[in-house]
């Protein structure tokens, strides 16, 4: 099985796949033109999500092969709500901790 791109690897294609059509990218692109053309997948959970559901869809998401690169929490898990919090897996090592040290 292949191992699924990373984030940087999916920007760094963004980038190229901007370039190709015709669009230029420099650092004055908005990143929602880049965002748009990277697949980027994110999920918006709300307040009330445990953190066990959070590292599920990231299991879930590796699972499949897929990158998850974020996590948004807002206050009743609209995406249309502003954040009030991002969790990417920078924080996973610190969740899974968590998670050990309320079941050891």
């Amino acid at each position: 099985m292949a191992e699924p791109a990373s984030s940087s690897d999916r920007f760094l294609a963004a980038f190229a796949r901007l370039e190709n059509a015709g669009e230029g990218v420099d650092g004055a692109t908005p990143l929602e033109d880049v965002l748009s053309h990277a697949g980027s997948a994110y999920v918006v959970v709300g307040r009330d999500a445990t953190v066990l559901d959070v590292l599920d869809l990231f299991t879930e998401h590796a699972h499949r092969g897929d990158v998850l690169t974020a996590v948004l929490v807002t206050r009743r898990g609209d995406g249309d709500e502003p954040p009030a919090g991002i969790i990417t897996a920078a924080d996973l090592p610190r969740l899974f901790a968590l998670v050990g040290q309320n079941n050891g």
